[in-house]
């Protein structure tokens, strides 16, 4: 027994030394992550501006229509999945869900690749992968259409171009430095945010310089002079691209260092330590974290701990991890103002989306701090050399070499604990029912049977933000496309229906601030027709008694009766506008300008008898009583 103890001992400590029992390790977590953000993801559904991605996708789309800047964004790969989407079913949620996860699944992986050959297949490699793997910090990002189609496969392509890069410093071969500038140009492809990337490609140049000193280091840089020239050229002509396609700027203002500090503390510090446990309420859209300032205080707890204990081991690693971070961070807090100024900082700091972007270099930063001081060209794929058995023991005591084991156990555990109760609570405010849901699948189902004729006036604000610079595209006539013939929508027609706030079509009535007087005709009204006395009829316009004046843009009304279909001409302002009246009993509906006149014009354009009830302008409700 004396001799298979130690036996069997040795075998389980050379598995779990074994560089493969790692690696499977680390794809077990990734296939969890996975599986975990497929059932996280496919309970979702669009938001407001991922309808209006594929409406503006929908049918033929040019070469022009994917290299547009929209909302600051410059990403031909998110408008060819977009488009893609868009030319399947419409709102075809499964097929997203497969996209997504797929892509989820290439940056996880390319964060694997990145971490194992910074590190070694380590069980230290695990710490900045977990974290990659497990927190939030993708996790919003991942279940909203627009910015998944955007940040995953731009994380996937840093993450190509880091590994590439570190490869050339550690081989010196250019084939390696050929493959950066392609994962650069790549991740241009996929948005703005590659420029970033400058500062993680920096940092690893600087650090895992051959030099010592100030200008051994830049020594060094100047070496790769021909690497780094071709990084600048690509980047400085992409922005050069970039800014000639954006639209001008509103002339928003932001504060860039209130900005950046309420985005440490309210997101960055709760996500760092699986944060922020709480989200907001789903109306309008579930994206932002609850008021929890538990999750930052443990997180700059946690974060001051971890801080004393790497610099007092690894002051070399950790000054030169935190410059790089805040220098990134900093930048991107600035962008953010300079782009999205109309929002208030308190707005900005709780979008956790946009952390996405910082990801590869917390990776990067964690990877470095757990590592320490590494040289030029290491082999990661060996583990480093482990003491033989036996030997004398520790000199310290065995309670001394449990604490930090112990401390390590609590902290990943509680990271783990939280990022799954983050993970749950965000979901389930994507897995209810939230407006643009429930607004999209009502008008889904009402115009199977026959098409769904509406009003063309904006969606609520809770289904679709509105385009202050582009305001028709909020109209059901836009955000519908996807839908085709299904929904007709216009400014006038017969019987028009409205959408209420939850998508259900009710007729459509105009309350009137001026109507015309009681009909002189018995059992027809103004009777207008081809013959003499009816061709050209006057109907008199009044104030409604104790109503406002009508505005400049004024919603105009007709009852009528027709014997047969055929056309006729209003004008309750000075234009006369030609009407199809269809038979039977109906009500027409249209969008006036300017100031009506104190009576309105009839006139037969047609053969058809029309009895008309009434005449009316004013503004545009649903008509409660026969909407039921």
């Amino acid at each position: 027994m004396s001799q298979q103890a130690p036996g069997r001992r040795q075998r389980w400590g050379a598995v779990l030394r074994s560089p493969w029992t790692v690696l499977g390790v680390a794809l077990a977590l990734v296939g969890a992550q996975l599986g975990l953000r497929a059932w996280a993801v496919a309970g979702g559904w669009f938001l407001g501006e991922d309808l209006l991605g594929l409406a503006d996708l929908t049918g033929p789309v040019a070469a022009a229509d994917l290299v547009d800047v929209r909302a600051d964004h410059l990403s031909p790969v998110a408008g060819l999945l977009t488009w893609l989407l868009a030319a399947s079913t419409p709102y075809d949620w499964a097929l997203a869900t497969l996209l997504v996860v797929g892509l989820t699944a290439l940056a996880d992986l390319a964060a694997l690749v990145f971490v194992v050959r910074l590190v070694g297949l380590r069980w230290l490699a695990l710490v900045p992968l977990g974290w990659y793997l497990l927190s939030v910090v993708t996790l919003p990002a991942s279940m909203w259409w627009s910015s998944a189609v955007i940040q995953l496969p731009l994380q996937a392509a840093v993450f190509g171009a880091l590994t590439s890069h570190l490869e050339h410093l550690r081989s010196g071969r250019r084939r390696f430095a050929l493959l950066a500038w392609l994962a650069l140009a790549v991740g241009m492809a996929c948005d703005v945010g590659i420029v970033y990337t400058v500062v993680p490609l920096l940092f690893l140049s600087l650090y895992f310089s051959d030099g010592r000193g100030v200008r051994g280091r830049l020594a060094g840089l100047w070496r790769q002079r021909l690497v780094w020239g071709g990084y600048v050229v690509l980047l400085a002509g992409y922005v050069a691209v970039y800014l000639r396609l954006r639209p001008p700027e509103q002339g928003t203002e932001g504060d860039a260092v209130r900005t950046a500090l309420l985005l440490a503390r309210e997101s960055l510090l709760p996500v760092l330590v699986g944060g922020p446990w709480r989200w907001g309420p789903p109306d309008p859209t579930p994206l932002v974290p609850a008021e929890a300032p538990a999750a930052w205080v443990a997180g700059a707890m946690v974060l001051a701990a971890l801080g004393v204990l790497l610099a007092w081991r690894r002051r070399r690693a950790t000054a030169w991890v935190l410059a790089p971070v805040g220098l990134l961070a900093g930048a991107h807090a600035g962008v953010l103002t300079a782009t999205r100024g109309a929002f208030p900082a308190e707005v900005l700091a709780h979008e956790v989306r946009y952390l996405a972007v910082l990801a590869p270099m917390l990776v990067l930063a964690l990877a470095v701090l757990v590592a320490g001081p590494a040289p030029a060209r290491p082999e990661p794929w060996v583990p480093r050399p482990v003491p033989a058995a036996g030997g004398p023991a520790p000199a310290c005591p065995r309670w001394r070499r449990a604490v930090p084991v112990v401390a390590g156990v609590a902290v990943v555990g509680g990271f783990v604990a939280g990022s799954l109760v983050s993970t749950l609570e965000y979901a389930a405010a994507w897995h209810g029912d939230f407006p643009t849901r429930v607004y999209v699948r009502h008008v889904q189902e009402q115009s199977v049977a026959a098409p769904l004729r509406i009003v063309d006036q904006p969606v609520p604000p809770a289904v679709v933000p509105p385009q202050w610079d582009e305001p028709e595209r909020t109209r059901p006539s836009w955000v519908f496309r996807p839908l085709g013939a299904r929904v007709l929508a216009s400014l006038e027609g017969n019987d028009l229906l409205m959408l209420d706030e939850e998508g259900l079509a009710r007729p459509a009535e105009v309350r009137p601030l001026v109507a015309s007087a009681p009909a002189p005709a018995d059992g027809c009204g103004y009777r207008v027709g081809p013959e003499e006395g009816t061709s050209d009829v006057i109907v008199p316009l009044a104030p409604v008694p104790g109503e406002d004046p009508v505005p400049e843009l004024w919603w105009g009304s007709v009852g009528y009766l027709a014997s047969a279909d055929g056309r006729m001409g209003i004008a309750v302002g000075d234009e006369l506008r030609t009407i199809s009246v269809r038979r039977g009993l109906h009500r027409y509906v249209w969008l006036g300008r300017g100031t009506p006149q104190a009576a309105a014009r009839l006139v037969s354009l047609s053969d058809t008898e029309v009895c008309v009830d009434q005449v009316s302008a004013g503004s545009l409700a649903i008509d409660e009583e026969e909407g039921g």
